[in-house]
């Protein structure tokens, strides 16, 4: 990389040759006039050509002193029109709360039609995401993801823990005696993620784990999004893996069923995700601290939700 002067020589030239005075520039920038001087005596010793005219007192751009004075005051512009503008986006009240839709729906927006989130005093703008990744906001946001806590770069604070499980719609179940589980994970295609951050979202684990010996025969279909993968699976068109927090609704709602006496719970879950720059702000504080105390709340529902749908009898002669 060439060397182009510090970012001080580039400051002090800018102030001399806008006010074309040594002088001025030295009282703008509450230094000594030889300190100016020197530093543009070292950006031009640095190019390799003079970039005023002296005579005296006076001084006066040349044609390469010009050209330079043209592109640090677009430069310095385009950086301060930038500074203003991302400074008041995101002195913004207004924050934004980015999770997948299932969550937001029974989650986060419950909260925040209750009583206690009106006491926060926090503008909140509600987001869908597609994928567990920390997309950048236009402005102050939290994320809440899936993941194992690991996004560099990014403040993430463990909100709920998370269980697996084999679920699939009422009427897919109804079609064989019994509940026979070999059966359906046989006959049934089984739905599987195409990009899992949990690696034990992949059936071929569950399958050698707990020895579903035929399991998939009628393929696995893949989703890049999990809420349409969960979409199929309602119609009657396959088997999904169940994340505990997002299935829950669902199986208490009647639209999923657990299948198989079998669950794991991982070490994966999910998290309050957001960039450190605005971690100390009192509003961003306020809506963590919110979360958090009610993250129990919802597990300690999720839980019994998924115990009471644990199936009483199973045909697939494995447990948890």
């Amino acid at each position: 990389m060439h060397q182009v002067g510090s970012p001080r020589s580039i400051v002090v030239f800018e102030a001399a040759a806008r006010n074309l005075s040594f002088t001025q520039a030295a009282q703008e920038l509450n230094v000594s006039q030889p300190a100016v001087s020197r530093q543009i005596r070292d950006l031009e010793e640095m190019i390799g050509c003079r970039l005023f005219h002296r005579n005296g007192n006076a001084i006066a751009l040349t044609r390469s002193g010009q050209q330079l004075a043209e592109s640090v005051e677009a430069g310095l512009g385009r950086i301060s029109n930038t500074i203003i503008a991302i400074s008041e986006i995101w002195k913004s009240e207004s924050v934004a709360i980015r999770s997948h839709v299932t969550l937001l729906s029974n989650f986060v927006i419950p909260l925040w039609t209750g009583t206690e989130a009106a006491d926060l005093n926090v503008a909140i703008e509600i987001q869908s995401a597609r994928n567990d990744a920390p997309i950048a906001f236009e402005g102050p946001g939290i994320a809440i993801l899936y993941g194992n806590g690991s996004w560099p770069g990014f403040v993430a604070e463990r909100l709920l823990d998370d269980q697996l499980y084999p679920v699939c719609a009422p009427a897919t179940r109804e079609r064989y005696p019994e509940d026979d589980f070999h059966a359906i994970v046989q006959q049934e295609p089984l739905l599987q993620l195409s990009q899992y951050v949990d690696p034990e979202m992949n059936w071929s684990l569950w399958i050698e784990r707990f020895n579903l010996r035929d399991a998939g025969k009628a393929g696995k279909p893949n989703f890049n999004d999990y809420e349409m993968l969960l979409q199929t699976c309602k119609a009657g068109r396959g088997v999904a893996i169940g994340s505990a927090c997002i299935v829950a609704p669902s199986l208490e709602a009647g639209l999923l069923v657990r299948i198989g006496d079998i669950s794991l719970n991982t070490d994966f879950g999910y998290y309050l995700v957001y960039d450190p720059i605005i971690a100390e702000a009192p509003r961003i504080r306020r809506l963590v601290r919110f979360f958090l105390e009610n993250a129990e709340r919802f597990s300690r529902k999720t839980r019994r939700i998924s115990e009471a749908s644990r199936p009483v009898q199973s045909s697939c002669g494995v447990n948890s």
